[in-house]
């Protein structure tokens, strides 16, 4: 089976995809070295967009290069000129850490978005306000950085693990599934994604065989075979990047989704794993944070000029999270009249703008993305294995309340 593009059929090709509402009515416009200068001037809005160049993740981090590329051409907003700059990077948290800081000092970068895992995103977050930066995060789940470890210069446009494991766990109940095995890569998102799914389910399920083999392996055989001895009603697949692809071809061989009544994943359903291993994966179900057809004003243009501009994948969520993130850091600085750190802090803090997922809040109390979740299903249509939106989830169903160990 092959992956089939998501996308609506005809697209009509557009450059302009978000408008300001009247926002550059509503502030001094500003001026064109980022800060605030006389009416009729602009601003412009540098952002750096991470990549991570390893074997692990790099599959998934072109879509960070793509969505930072097109994202200048697409994003037009009155008062507001953005100018996307790469940082390549080999992924880790120093290197991270150390190519933004070359970014600030020499692109003038003022907002950093793209692909990092949640380590590295914890380490640039704790350094952002030293270095000058505000981070949109786009890609790391680990509730902690909106919570116990939130900071100023921290905002996450997805959503975090707590509010996908509210929506996972609500899908699962309708297939009856009362205990639970887990399967998540050794990784600070994995066992912050295991830890918020146990509480999660509190009475209502028990969480019994868990394994977390390392990330970057090519041998999965011991841990499906761990799982396959008393599997549980249902399982919970939490991995990504190539790890996924691997996986899911050898849980294919060893027939391990049939076991399961219901499999769900985090970081699975990604179309390099569905295009190289589409028929195993048919019933598994996802929440993804964005999907093409979600209705928002300028999803199908995204989605158009992704997919003419790249050979390999469909539009999907991690490049479209990246480039609501430069929406929002844009939106941001048009409020604000200026791209400097402090002012789009300000401007983002409790404002809700319009992207191509929707409209989104970034809370207050947090600066955590409030926004809908889309239950997705690998379905075989036709001899064609490609992905079905089952369901949108409210914002307001699956998010808990401002974690009392934030303090902003």
């Amino acid at each position: 089976m092959e992956y089939r593009k998501m996308g609506r059929p005809g697209l009509v090709a557009a450059s302009v995809v978000v408008t300001a509402l009247a926002l550059a009515a509503c502030s001094d416009a500003p001026g064109d070295d980022g800060g605030t200068g006389a009416p009729g001037e602009g601003v412009t809005l540098r952002v750096g967009v991470i990549e991570a160049n390893n074997s692990t993740f790099g599959l998934v981090s072109e879509g960070a290069r793509v969505a930072g590329e097109i994202a200048p051409e697409l994003i037009q907003i009155p008062g507001v000129t953005v100018e996307t700059v790469p940082i390549p990077t080999d992924g880790t948290p120093e290197n991270v850490v150390q190519s933004v800081q070359r970014a600030v000092q020499q692109e003038g970068i003022t907002a950093v978005t793209g692909f990092l895992t949640s380590g590295a995103s914890a380490a640039l977050s704790a350094q952002a306000d030293q270095l000058g930066v505000v981070q949109f995060d786009a890609i790391s789940r680990n509730p902690a950085l909106t919570g116990a470890d939130c900071r100023a210069n921290y905002f996450r446009v997805s959503l975090n693990s707590d509010q996908l494991n509210l929506a996972t766990i609500a899908a699962a109940k309708s297939g009856q599934a009362e205990s639970w095995d887990a399967y998540a890569w050794d990784t600070e998102n994995g066992h912050s994604a295991i830890d918020s799914f146990t509480q999660a389910l509190g009475g209502s399920g028990s969480m019994d065989t868990v394994v977390f083999p390392p990330a970057g392996i090519t041998d999965f055989a011991p841990y499906i075979s761990t799982l396959a001895e008393n599997p549980a009603d249902a399982l919970l697949l939490v991995t990504g990047g190539t790890d996924a692809v691997n996986f899911a071809t050898q849980a294919n061989q060893f027939g391990l989704f049939d076991d399961y009544d219901f499999v769900v994943g985090s970081g699975v359903l990604i179309p390099q794993a569905i295009d190289a291993n589409g028929d195993a994966l048919v019933g598994i179900q996802e929440v993804y944070d964005w999907v093409p057809d979600n209705g928002a004003p300028g999803a199908e243009a995204f989605t158009e000029k992704y997919e003419s501009s790249t050979d390999t994948t469909p539009a999907w969520y991690t490049p479209a999270d990246i480039f609501i993130a430069i929406e929002m850091a844009a939106n941001a600085a048009a409020k604000a009249g200026s791209a400097e750190p402090e002012a789009l802090i300000e401007a983002a803090a409790g404002s809700t703008f319009d992207t191509i997922g929707g409209s989104i809040e970034l809370r207050a109390g947090d600066h955590q993305g409030l926004r809908d979740g889309f239950l997705v299903e690998v379905v075989d249509d036709g001899g064609q294995a490609t992905l079905q939106t089952i369901s949108t989830i409210p914002a307001a169903d699956i998010t808990p309340p401002v974690s009392p160990a934030c303090s902003l």
